[in-house]
């Protein structure tokens, strides 16, 4: 085939691409493809155009380079160019791209070598992306300067023309590559795998920070110029042995970033507070606006766009006025949900034509939807609009949801009223408005007894939202479940299985669909809220969410979980990232989900940002009057330990004490109280016991005050003073009088401090087996004490006592310990990492927060665990990082927890310990 002048092939692509597109010019070529400037004329953008050289077309080379392309095309990451569409018209393969406005590497180097911090935040952005794509199961395998573009804020990764899935087979037929920037296994056509990627990292950073080719030195490269931490990074990551490199872009990037978090601009600052101020302020603007011509108001501006203009009449001239009353009915059905509009840009697009013959009138839809066709006595014909407006339904429904693909027929509502209130409330939760879903689905519900699923979205938003399930919806559509397919049928299910069956049978759900989005959130979900208690780490509900966000970039649940997680494990790039997709597909959230978006914000603040500006940010949260008046305010410092923060729960509590509301008084010195806990304050919680009594002299506050140095004393004897512990105990016990669960917690935590007294038989059985268990273990019969604790279940803290759950895990830890089970005690200690919450703590603790506090004694425990265990495997990243949890927490606190942080400082300089190790 001969090559096309490139005039002819702009000429060609504008062919295929038109009129949606107008092609400019050619910007540049490379092996592969070339590159056109475009203009997108319904969106009025410039876009850039690949084409796929025509003289280099094989069926092979096409497929690949289309298969890339639309796998990329699900990645939505700053650091990676943003790929729109791939397609294949009249010989041509091509995809349409984001337009990059920055210069590339190569053209700024053109000025000399980079400046060393540069260069290190353009590795750190570049790896940063490159791990989304090595998570799709690709290798870039072109990893150069001119790829690379240098934006003002990031550096971004582009050209994926010769990308491949990872492979352990060699490649003796592929010769794709720039030769100054490959791997020497890439030269020797061997296998492809990521750490191909590192090595061309490796090289481009050098380069970048010296000007002088890497690979022209041979294996004498000179490495001077380069500062000695960053040439120890480079050095690993150019290692001529592939097993020799970093394992992977992650490990990579953490190496590079100073100090144990990647640095926050100045700029992100700004752009951070700026959020948590439009949170508060910027969008409380009406969503409503005027009305059409048939006097129906118009609906939020995020509506779906319908054109459905005047329809067509036929027939006598009296039933004439007939049709534009049909049109006005399915307009104020509508008028709520959608946007009606003439535009021929319209999402959706319906004609309709009325015919009036004899007693009988048709009417005949066609454009955008299906073609129909009802038939309606002319005395009925009043009544149309109904079935109208459920086919207008059922097309947004088509083009809108997600579920639309997976879902069948048979499973939709069968009324416009139960189906557009579906769509609806699922594009609410896509917006992460859980208020306003939850709202929307139970209108559904109540204007369509057919929509069953409503019952089941209603039951999963209220778990959000910390609302107990409506045993009457549960059975609704448990009743319907069995009439959905597969998916949808075990997700269901799952919800009424108790934890471990409900893990295993979402990941079955995962496992043999692995392209529906709600499946991967839904297990992800579980993994994140209760994973912790059956000893899964929460970070492994990361691959979950990322599933969910890759097949639904718009899905915002799934980034604000994967922000969560990334807070609270230290990541502040991953955390960061999720931040700005989650901003990306921002909309004006209600009450409920401002208050969430902002505390994700003020978590990741006092996680990564210096105090001063997180202060600022948590003043400015705080100050505002729609905060203020949130009644989920109080919720705030007691949900800050979720992401690491005791000291953000501590600041955030001062401010709620000085308010004039008792609620937020309490809950403010809750929040306190267990902050101090995390960071080993004991001294502190003896007086904000006794502000928390006089604000809030409820006997469960008295009794709270009193277990906790109580629970302190049994599983860390030596840590608090315990004097009168044991009176206040006794005392409760005397003025229990009728509250027999008082009495209970107060005897149980009594005899466990070697005070026996005797439980009623009534007694919760969680706490009798936790006293006979702890017999056992005290006569040195620890394997029988695990195992009839084996017997509560995992959530057996709900209706006990707050405490239980702590004792139990932190005990059990230890006796699995004595019996040489190590990985069982490993499992045990991670237990606090979960958020498992009844209702948002507003009101009296609950056992999620006790968990929380003793976090930072857990993280102690699993450190010395690890550290003193022989002949296990290799677990140096799990016991530094426990380390310097509690280095981090405990620093400069009062004896003991103030020499356990020195010795933990101590033993991460001696393991040889990263700062990125700290979770």
């Amino acid at each position: 085939m001969t090559t096309s002048p490139p005039d002819l092939l702009l000429e060609r692509l504008q062919r295929v691409v038109a009129p949606d597109y107008r092609v400019e010019r050619r910007l540049g070529e490379g092996g592969m493809g070339v590159v056109f400037l475009a203009h997108d004329v319904l969106l009025n953008v410039d876009v850039a155009i690949k084409v796929l050289r025509p003289e280099l077309w094989t069926a092979g080379a096409s497929e690949g380079f289309l298969r890339e392309a639309r796998i990329l095309a699900t990645l939505r990451h700053p650091n990676v160019v943003l790929i729109y569409r791939a397609d294949q018209r009249e010989g041509l393969d091509f995809y349409i791209m984001e337009l990059i406005g920055g210069p590339t590497l190569e053209q700024r180097l053109e000025s000399g070598p980079l400046p060393a911090d540069d260069v290190v935040q353009i590795g750190i952005d570049l790896l940063t992306g490159l791990e989304q794509v090595h998570r799709l199961g690709l290798v870039h395998r072109d990893i150069k300067p001119s790829n690379v573009f240098v934006m003002p804020d990031r550096a971004v990764l582009g050209d994926f023309g010769i990308a491949r899935p990872a492979t352990d087979q060699d490649e003796a037929h592929r010769s794709e590559g720039t030769p100054d920037y490959m791997a020497p296994e890439q030269v020797q056509r061997k296998a492809s795998t990521p750490r191909t990627d590192i090595c061309s990292i490796g090289v481009v950073l050098y380069e970048a920070v010296t000007g002088r080719p890497f690979h022209a030195q041979g294996d004498h490269v000179d490495w001077s110029g380069v500062p000695e931490p960053l040439a120890t990074v480079l050095r690993r990551a150019v290692e001529p042995d592939p097993d020799a490199r970093w394992k992977d872009a992650k490990s990579f990037r953490q190496a590079l970033e100073p100090g144990s978090v990647r640095p926050i601009s100045p700029r992100r600052i700004a752009a951070i507070v700026g959020a948590v101020v439009i949170l508060g302020v910027g969008l409380r603007m009406l969503r409503h606006h005027g009305e059409d011509a048939c006097g129906v108001p118009q609906p939020r501006l995020r509506a779906p766009a319908v054109a459905f203009p005047p329809i067509e009449y036929e027939g006598p001239g009296k039933y004439s006025a007939r049709a534009n009353a049909l049109l006005c009915d399915v307009r104020s059905d509508l008028g709520a949900h959608v946007n009606f509009s003439d535009s021929a840009s319209a999402a959706l697009s319906v004609q309709a034509r009325m015919t009036v013959t004899g007693s009988e009138v048709i009417v005949r839809l066609a454009g955008g939807i299906p073609p129909s066709e009802f038939h309606v006595p002319l005395d009925q014909s009043s009544a149309l609009h109904d079935s109208i407006s459920y086919q207008i339904a059922l097309a947004i429904w088509a083009i809108r949801s997600p579920l639309a693909g997976s879902l069948p027929a048979s499973a939709l509502p069968r009324r416009f009223q139960g189906l557009i209130g579906l769509a609806e409330g699922e594009q609410f939760v896509a917006e992460t408005q859980w208020e306003r879903a939850d709202s929307t689905y139970r209108q559904a519900e109540r204007a369509d007894s057919t929509c069953w699923i409503c019952a089941w979205r209603i039951t999963d938003v209220s778990r959000w939202l910390g609302r107990e399930p409506d045993p009457k919806l549960v059975r609704i559509f448990s009743v319907h479940a069995d009439s959905l397919p597969p998916p949808y049928r075990n997700i269901i299910l799952a919800s009424t299985l108790p934890l471990r069956a409900r893990l295993d049978t979402l990941r079955a759900v995962t496992e043999g669909f692995r392209d529906n989005f709600l499946g991967w959130f839904q297990l992800g979900d579980e993994l994140f809220h209760r994973g912790p208690l059956l000893g899964h780490r929460r970070a492994e509900a990361t691959p979950a969410f990322e599933r969910a966000a890759r097949l639904r970039p718009d899905y915002g649940p799934a980034w604000e979980h994967l922000a969560w997680i990334a807070t609270a494990e230290g990541d502040s790039s991953e955390a960061d990232n999720a931040l700005h997709s989650l901003e990306s597909h921002s909309t004006a959230p209600d009450p409920f989900s401002r208050g969430l978006r902002a505390l994700l914000y003020v978590g990741f603040a006092w996680r990564f940002l210096p105090e001063k500006a997180a202060a600022q940010l948590t003043n400015q949260v705080a100050g505002d009057t729609a905060t203020q008046s949130n009644p989920d305010f109080g919720a705030g410092p007691r949900l800050l330990p979720t992401f690491d923060a005791p000291r953000g729960a501590i600041y955030l509590g001062e401010i709620l004490e000085k308010q004039p509301s008792h609620e937020l008084q309490r809950a403010g010195l809750i929040g306190e109280i267990l902050g101090d806990v995390a960071l080993g304050r004991m001294d502190r919680t003896r007086d904000l016991a006794g502000r928390l009594t006089a604000v809030s002299p409820e006997k469960e506050i008295e009794l709270f005050n009193a277990e906790l140095p109580a629970a302190l004393a049994f599983v860390d004897p030596g840590s608090v003073h315990t004097a009168g512990v044991l009176d206040a105990l006794g005392a409760l016990i005397a003025s229990a009088g009728t509250d027999s669960t008082l009495r209970d917690r107060a005897s149980w935590l009594s005899t466990l401090l070697g005070h026996p007294t005797p439980l009623r038989d009534a007694a919760p059985s969680a706490l009798q087996l936790y006293l006979a268990a702890d017999s056992l273990a005290a006569s040195g019969r620890q394997r029988a004490a695990v195992y009839l604790l084996d017997q509560v279940p995992v959530d057996a803290a709900t209706g006990v006592d707050p405490f239980f759950r702590t004792i139990y895990h932190l005990q059990r830890a230890k006796w699995r310990a004595q019996l040489g089970d190590f990985q069982g005690a490993k499992s045990e200690l991670i237990w606090h990492e979960h958020l498992a919450l009844v209702g948002l703590p507003t009101d009296l603790p609950q056992a999620a927060e006790i968990d929380w506090a003793f976090g930072t004694l857990a993280s102690w425990r699993l450190a010395r665990l690890l550290d003193r265990s022989k002949g296990q495997p290799a677990q140096r990243g799990d016991v530094c990082a426990a380390y310097a949890a509690v280095a981090r927490h405990w620093s400069g606190s009062p004896s003991p927890y103030g020499a356990r942080a020195e010795f933990a400082r101590t033993r991460t300089h001696a393991l040889k310990c990263t700062t990125r190790n700290e979770r």
